[in-house]
């Protein structure tokens, strides 16, 4: 259940109760969001962007834009502008489609570019894996958010699982999954049937790792499908057992070695 946290709720951005995003005073010092000096609490941060609590508003999040370090270091500045850009599409184009959480608007705190989000209460689909929740209750979520996207006509290209949230907010306390974060919008040809677009995703490519060895100049990427990372989930849920526990986290960690650069 949502904790009682601001002095409103996300239901007053639809009975017009609060017409704006409650934005005003907030501000930002020594890296955080700040309301009155209080530090808001942060939920999480990525490629292009960190997350808060909306120190205000129950059941919202405030996301502001900025590109991590290590992909300013490593990528096209021009690409990352693009893939910065395409947030709030993104964002918009999900939540219309009830892929994504709500999307409230956007605005500025201390010369910063942020947008006010509905806040999903529950973990990422990353974390239900490696805790060896992810079972079939689990995996009908993510099929019938498959389904949402197909029947709307979306496909991203990025949907990782640490972007997909199972939980639930305050207007819809019925768990689900939802896309949080897709990274782009991706171009679908005219007239693809549902169906079709429904198989592609599920076969769609994830990248699971990556790895710069600056001494050789040299990029490595792992990719695995969407489904394929569904059926480990699965696998790994009904291993229980002391033994394939161990032979789990053996073979993750020869998985994760860096062998002195050398894969």
């Amino acid at each position: 259940a949502a904790a009682a946290r601001g002095d409103a709720s996300v239901a007053a951005f639809f009975d017009g109760a609060d017409p704006g995003l409650s934005l005003d005073g907030l501000e930002y010092r020594r890296g955080r969001l700040r309301d009155g000096g209080v530090r808001a609490a942060r939920l999480g941060q990525g490629g292009f962007g960190v997350v808060d609590e909306h120190p205000r508003v129950t059941g919202a999040v405030v996301k502001t834009a900025a590109i991590a370090f290590e992909n300013a270091l490593f990528a096209d500045p021009a690409q990352l502008q693009s893939m910065l850009a395409a947030e709030e599409p993104t964002a918009r184009r999900l939540a219309d489609a009830g892929v994504g959480p709500r999307f409230f608007g956007t605005g500025t705190v201390g010369g910063n570019q942020v947008s006010v989000r509905e806040q999903v209460y529950g973990r990422s689909l990353d974390r239900v894996i490696s805790d060896r929740a992810f079972g079939p209750e689990e995996e009908k979520l993510v099929l019938a958010m498959l389904d949402r996207m197909a029947a709307a006509g979306i496909k991203v290209d990025d949907m990782h699982p640490r972007n997909i949230m199972l939980g639930a907010t305050v207007l819809d306390p019925v768990r689900r999954a939802y896309l949080i974060d897709g990274g782009r919008v991706l171009d679908v040809p005219a007239g693809t049937p549902a169906p079709e677009l429904r198989a592609q995703l599920e076969v769609q490519p994830i990248m699971t790792k990556a790895r710069f060895m600056p001494g050789d100049g040299v990029y490595f990427e792992v990719f695995k499908t969407f489904r394929e990372l569904l059926d480990e989930g699965l696998t790994r849920n009904r291993r229980t057992g002391r033994w394939e526990r161990f032979v789990d986290a053996l073979k993750e960690a020869f998985a994760n070695a860096d062998y002195g650069g050398l894969r």
